[in-house]
């Protein structure tokens, strides 16, 4: 059944932001009429009955009756303004249309039969609606309120284009018009993403930690590392300070040289060199409290 929509409009005198806000404070929107062998006006229409209207998706394609200061006349929506965030209309353009003029408009698709065309049915596909609405191009009593789209008959892995549809009378696709003819829809199987199971990699325990004790940590504080398997004179020097065990050369090593002695420095239990510029030679090795060296426990 064919629905009439009649929008009541009134002339609008004045202009400029300022005039726009009020009318929008006053539930008005400003709009513009133009188009066919008259001037443009300024109007203003309630925004309520306008909300009420957009509510109806065949009132975006249809011909309006437009009450214009007592007048009617024929229009169509061209553009519609919206508030970023609130249900509120800011500005309306409605074009006049004629009887003896053809007329583009974009027509609104309706696809039917999906659920029993074979693709789906027998194959288990899924349709793709690739396109939503197309432009037309046709008088404005031929104007239709939407183009059907039937895949009752659509089979998996085929699709519909703007040749397979079946138009009304007086009706013309602009795309077929300039040598176009793009897939409406399409049925195919559903994509499956697999993701691949990366090897799980088990982590190498963290090598157990030296306890710097006065037993334990002996190691740790004459410098040899048993993951290395050898003296590192870092390592010895750190234990040592931090324990505060007496200096003294190891089993093995060589008498230090001359001035190469190491004194306590008084500040923050360290140790400094008196000679620097001597290198030390050998390997220092500690003492327990007890007096013991590594090599008698």
């Amino acid at each position: 059944m064919a629905i009439d929509f009649t929008l009541v409009a009134e002339t609008r005198n004045t202009r400029g932001k300022g005039a726009s806000r009020r009318l929008r404070h006053a539930d008005k929107v400003p709009g513009i009429i133009y188009g066919g062998e008259k001037p443009a006006v300024s109007v203003t229409v309630e925004h309520n009955s306008l909300l009420k209207h957009l509510e109806h998706e065949a009132f975006y394609s249809h011909i309006l009756t437009v009450k214009l200061d007592g007048q009617e006349e024929k229009a169509v929506l061209r553009a519609l303004q919206r508030h970023p965030y609130k249900p509120r209309i800011v500005h309306l353009d409605l074009q006049r249309v004629s009887a003896t003029q053809k007329l583009r408009m974009r027509v609104p698709l309706h696809f039917t039969g999906a659920d029993a065309a074979p693709g789906v049915k027998q194959s288990g596909g899924v349709v793709s609606h690739l396109i939503n609405d197309l432009e037309v191009s046709c008088f404005p009593q031929h104007l239709p309120e939407f183009i059907e789209v039937d895949l009752s008959q659509v089979k998996l892995n085929e699709s519909v284009h703007l040749s397979h549809l079946k138009l009304t009378e007086g009706v013309e696709l602009v795309a077929l018009a300039h040598g176009d003819d793009p897939a409406v829809a399409s049925i195919h199987l559903p994509r499956v993403v697999v993701e691949e199971e990366k090897p799980v990699v088990a982590e190498a325990a963290p090598a157990a930690a030296l306890r710097l004790d006065d037993h334990q940590g002996l190691c740790c504080l004459s410098g040899y590392r048993a993951d290395l398997g050898q003296f590192c004179p870092a390592r010895r020097d750190h234990g040592r300070r931090r324990k505060g065990y007496s200096l003294g050369p190891g089993p093995g090593d060589a008498e230090p040289r001359r001035g190469d002695r190491r004194q306590h420095s008084g500040q923050g239990g360290g140790y400094r060199q008196e000679r620097p510029d001597r290198a030390q030679s050998g390997q220092d090795a500690i003492r327990c409290i007890d007096g013991r060296s590594p090599g008698q426990i």
